[in-house]
């Protein structure tokens, strides 16, 4: 391994995201138009800070991953998909599920692309003829996608710079004018 390998940080394996965006294509896929469909990822990034004031402004931390909306001629449906790979719901999650579900809204946690599938049939969404088969095919891409061997980052060479300093002592010892 070289030194530069040595010092990279290691890259954390997110096989959720990849569902997710397995997920997001499956969807694309099998619901039929008119359709609207929004992937939400709001918090996980930020600082505590910025969490705060985030929650100042009012956004609720632990909604679900996905949206889906279709309108099927005078009925709208709409699905809040929460996507999950390995791992259990938090607790902000399961409060805010609570709370969609006691609003009346349809809250479904999948963890497979057939759990999608069931989940967008029971919400009365209307989809491809052929969205079982897709299911499995996306969920082997998925899979397959979540196995495969992370390929290193590939950095740009940057010039190595002096800093202030370097330069203030070489203008000091007549290096530089």
């Amino acid at each position: 391994m070289t030194r530069a390998a040595a010092s990279e940080p290691k890259r954390r394996r997110t096989p959720e995201h990849t569902f997710q965006s397995w997920a997001d294509r499956l969807i694309d896929r099998i619901v039929l138009p008119p359709m609207f469909v929004t992937g939400i990822d709001h918090a996980s990034q930020t600082t505590d800070n910025a969490r705060a004031r985030m929650a100042g402004r009012g956004i609720k931390f632990g909604l679900p991953d996905m949206f889906v909306a279709q309108r099927d001629g005078h009925l709208l449906h709409s699905v809040w998909l929460e996507l999950k790979r390995g791992t259990s719901l938090s607790a902000a999650q399961v409060g805010v599920h609570v709370a969609m579900r006691a609003a009346g809204l349809h809250v479904w946690t999948c963890r497979t692309m057939a759990d999608v599938v069931a989940s967008l049939r029971d919400a009365g969404v209307a989809l491809h003829p052929n969205a079982d088969n897709l299911a499995v095919e996306y969920e082997e891409r998925a899979k397959a996608r979540e196995a495969a061997p992370r390929t290193p980052r590939a950095y740009k060479p940057r010039p190595v710079r002096p800093t202030a300093a370097q330069v203030q002592r070489a203008r000091a010892a007549g290096v530089l004018v």
